[in-house]
């Protein structure tokens, strides 16, 4: 729906041609803020941010988790999850080299933490097919507490 505006009154179109005449530029210098050597206020300390806003990462981290299993099922947000255990893994070996303990049982730790993920996200009748499994263990692995 359209709304027709009124005229411009005359005396409105000379008071604004007046004020645009005799208004003050602003200068480069009024605008422009210091640079961050000398305290602009471009600078920023995401700690001081974070406090000053009240968020708290762990927090955070728990909300994006919940956000995500709003939006998809469990089984595909799960390994997903679990693959950051791969870059962490990674990450810290290649930054933390002198700091960090990496021995087998950490590495053998990651991949079935992330192994175990994928084979949990699996259709069970995949995971029968494929295996080859008795009758009576995929009976169990196809049987549901809840739902379809």
């Amino acid at each position: 729906m359209l709304v027709a505006m009124p005229p411009p009154r005359p005396f409105l179109l000379i008071l604004l041609a007046l004020f645009t005449c005799f208004a003050q530029p602003a200068k480069a210098e009024d605008y422009f803020p210091p640079p961050d050597k000398e305290g602009g206020w471009r600078t920023l300390a995401v700690a001081k941010v974070m406090e000053v806003a009240g968020i708290d990462p762990a927090k955070l981290e728990q909300a994006f988790v919940y956000a995500s299993l709003a939006v998809a099922p469990l089984m595909v947000v799960t390994p997903i999850l679990q693959l950051s255990l791969v870059f962490r893994l990674f990450l810290s070996r290649w930054f933390n080299r002198d700091y960090e303990v990496f021995n087998i049982a950490v590495m053998i730790g990651a991949a079935a933490a992330v192994v175990g993920s994928i084979l949990v996200s699996l259709n069970s009748d995949f995971t029968v097919a494929a295996l080859g499994l008795p009758d009576a263990v995929g009976d169990v692995l196809k049987f549901r507490l809840a739902g379809r």
